[in-house]
């Protein structure tokens, strides 16, 4: 059993940056019934998040087009309170791209977690 929660809030601030704050939690439920290395015990967990996000969108404007270019720096700290050895059925690798260069987790799926202070 899986559930979630999240929080954000953002601000644009009067020089132009955005900022957002966020957190998330992340809570889960297992039963493994088919590993002799758990043996039929309940295990629970909760993968707290926290972060902020700092943006400065810079536009320039030609005649013929709009060029925007934004810095973006994100911190996040996330932790593992409860069972932290879990069955992963999931990937082992943390697929890294650039349409998850900022998400809270990079692993797939829900067994695995990023976790610690990161930038």
């Amino acid at each position: 059993m899986d559930l979630g929660a999240d929080w954000q809030r953002g601000l644009i601030l009067d020089n132009g940056m955005v900022f957002e704050a966020r957190a998330d939690l992340d809570a889960q439920a297992y039963q493994v019934a088919d590993d002799l290395a758990f043996p039929g015990e309940g295990m629970a967990r909760a993968v707290p998040t926290l972060g902020a996000e700092l943006r400065w969108p810079l536009l320039r404007q030609t005649e013929n087009a709009a060029h925007v270019i934004e810095p973006v720096v994100q911190l996040l700290y996330s932790e593992i309170l409860g069972e932290e050895d879990v069955p992963n059925e999931d990937s082992l690798l943390v697929e890294f791209d650039e349409t998850n260069l900022f998400s809270l987790n990079r692993f797939p799926g829900h067994d695995r977690y990023e976790t610690g202070p990161r930038a």
